[in-house]
């Protein structure tokens, strides 16, 4: 029988939910009537023909070539018309590959709920999961089989090996606020305890942590992206040897991470910022500091399409496997992965169980637990991986996404066999490490097919991973190097021509997760692996996400004049919060005038397409500040 508190507790939270769902529509109704007033006649009018195959390919951005050759990825071949938009809004919704919606479409023609639909469905998360931890179905049918006889139970038994569960849903943020609802309900959270937020989120990874810890009575910490307040108390506080105030918010993470944090809500990379956060060294912080009684939930919808499955070295983190495998829980969207609209959550095992279990005394010691330590193995041993998802996939799944997220797969599978080709990479010869039973196999783009002057990009794969991982550590290094080029091309522009009338909303460079010169985090971070102690002097990549707003043209005129020329694009604050524009000083740039513009761009998209979209920004009288 659920105690007194628990019951209170899902009192409190439905009638917060409630209250939040009529704020969150009211919200979305004023973002969506701000859409519409910035679009022309025109652009409301235009109707985007549906994505045909292509010769692009979304690789060769030097050249298209005129045979057709059904061995390449299908993207759009695009062009700056009103008919053929190029599309810089991937952050919104990216294109999708003409084999994702072919197999959308066969799965509708073709129903069999009973039979086909399960099997679409076990097989898309298996498939997501090797995308998203790098270790799921293998590529090959010859592999496929190989594993099947490894493992002669189902495909989800393959997943338990990972020690990850992948839950499907309608999309990220409802996932976010089903977990949130879970964990109040568990009661794995209480009053006292604290909640570190990064200010830099997504709302989606907000809302629902603030309304968690009203109905609970937590602390909120923030995790900011420039010097706060704190910082500077608390430094002038030591220098007069005062004891330093409770630290509520701070641009370095370790300072905020204590004993009682229960959980830290951060994103893989912002959508607004754009910059790749370490994902494997913030959960190594975090799960030390606490004793793995933290929890750290990781939005990735920004940074999936860019990242696919990596960490900071191709698979770093606890156990392998890049940032979602890092992670206690992964989330992502697949509207923005190139994929139909399906949300993915990814949940470490023993979390998922300890969520399964609902503690029936909260008034006992363990009331944080599911149940005892030695038990917690054995219990992740016996729920099965369709028992978990159960208890959060309720009614009939959409097996038409599902449809669309297995040919997914297979189109990152098509983008690397065309990446070897296309940009020089090349697979090294195994070789056995000192001390290892196995070998290892390596993967390496090599900078002759490229401006790159920084030296090649390697992937390290253990040769039992190397089956699933091969392909999609050689799509996304095929990605990053596409969109490395672009991004640079496209910064370059707005900093060098467009400054100081142009300012680009970036990353100021202070958000840190450990200040290793800080005496009261020597200690933790002497408790770290080498490794993770030097991943922060790695520098961390940007994804192609660009912001920016002009001094004298309100962002709003800037997107209806690009798409009235044939650029998609918008401008807005993208359901950031209000802190974020604070920190970075940019209060000014308020929705009224449109928000910022954000150039979102993918792999798809060529470098003669931005210098088509400057073109016709050039077009704007007074973007260079001249009558």
């Amino acid at each position: 029988v659920p105690s007194k508190a628990a019951i209170l507790n899902r009192i409190r939270w439905a009638m917060f939910e409630r209250r939040s769902l009529k704020e969150e529509e009211l919200l979305w109704r004023s973002r969506d009537d701000d859409d519409d007033v910035y679009k022309s006649d025109d652009a409301k009018q235009q109707v985007v023909s549906p994505i045909k195959g292509n010769d692009n390919g979304g690789l060769d951005t030097q050249e298209h070539k005129k045979e057709k050759d059904d061995d390449k990825p299908s993207l759009p071949n695009n062009a700056a018309t009103n008919s053929n938009p190029i599309f810089f809004e991937s952050g919104g919704g990216a294109q999708v590959p003409k084999i994702v919606s072919d197999a959308v479409v066969t799965s509708m023609s073709h129903r069999d709920r009973s039979i086909v639909g399960v099997a679409h469905q076990r097989e898309a998360r298996a498939a997501l999961s090797s995308l998203l931890i790098n270790n799921g179905a293998p590529p090959s049918e010859e592999n496929q089989q190989q594993h099947q006889d490894k493992n002669n139970n189902s495909m989800s038994n393959s997943n338990n090996n990972n020690n990850h569960v992948l839950i499907m849903g309608s999309n990220a943020s409802s996932l976010l606020n089903q977990l949130a609802q879970k964990i109040c309900a568990s009661c794995l959270i209480s009053k006292g305890d604290e909640i570190v937020i990064a200010s830099e989120n997504h709302l989606a990874n907000v809302t629902p942590w603030l309304e968690l810890a009203k109905v609970v009575g937590a602390t909120v910490k923030w995790w900011t992206v420039a010097d706060t307040t704190n910082d500077t108390a608390m430094k002038n506080d030591e220098a007069k040897r005062h004891p330093p105030p409770p630290i509520t918010e701070s641009c370095i993470l370790s300072k905020l991470i204590t004993k009682k944090t229960k959980i830290v809500a951060v994103s893989h990379a912002s959508n607004i910022l754009g910059m790749e956060r370490d994902i494997p060294f913030i959960c190594n912080l975090v799960h030390r500091i606490t004793k793995n009684k933290g929890q750290v939930v990781v939005d990735g919808v920004a940074a999936a399409p860019h990242l696919l499955a990596s960490g900071l070295t191709g698979g770093g983190g606890e156990g392998g496997g890049g940032a979602a495998a890092a992670a206690d829980w992964y989330v992502v969207s697949l509207h923005k992965l190139f994929g139909p609209h399906l949300g993915c959550l990814v949940g470490r095992r023993s979390c998922m169980v300890q969520l399964y279990h609902h503690p029936k005394d909260t008034t006992t010691a363990t009331a944080t637990t599911c149940f005892k330590e030695e038990e917690k193995e054995d219990a992740a041993l016996v729920l099965s991986e369709e028992t978990l998802c159960k208890s959060w996939e309720m009614g009939t799944m959409n097996y038409e996404a599902c449809c669309g997220a297995i040919a997914l797969k297979k189109y990152f599978d098509m983008l690397a066999n065309y990446g070897v080709e296309s940009l020089g990479v090349v697979v090294g010869n195994r070789r056995g490490e000192e001390g290892d039973d196995g070998h290892q196999t390596s993967y390496q783009i090599t900078s002759e097919s490229s401006n790159d002057h920084t030296g090649a990009t390697t992937i390290i794969a253990s040769d039992d991973d190397a089956s699933t991982s091969y392909d999609v550590n050689i799509a996304r290094m095929c990605i990053q190097q596409v969109e490395s080029r672009l991004l640079h091309h496209l910064l370059g522009y707005l900093q060098n021509k467009c400054a100081p009338l142009v300012r680009i909303v970036q990353d100021v460079g202070k958000m840190k997760i450990a200040h290793v010169d800080h005496h009261s985090d020597d200690d933790v971070i002497q408790q770290l692996p080498p490794l993770v102690k030097k991943k922060e002097e790695r520098k961390l990549q940007r994804i192609p996400i660009v912001c920016f707003a002009h001094a004298n043209i309100p962002s709003r005129t800037i997107v209806q004049h690009c798409r009235k020329h044939g650029v998609v694009c918008r401008a807005c604050k993208f359901l950031s919060t209000d802190r974020l524009w604070e920190e970075l000083g940019c209060v000014s740039m308020d929705d009224d005038d449109g928000g910022v513009v954000r150039f979102s761009l993918a792999h798809y998209n060529t470098l003669e397409e931005i210098d088509e979209c400057v073109r016709i920004l050039e077009m704007l009288v007074g973007w260079y500040g001249h009558e």
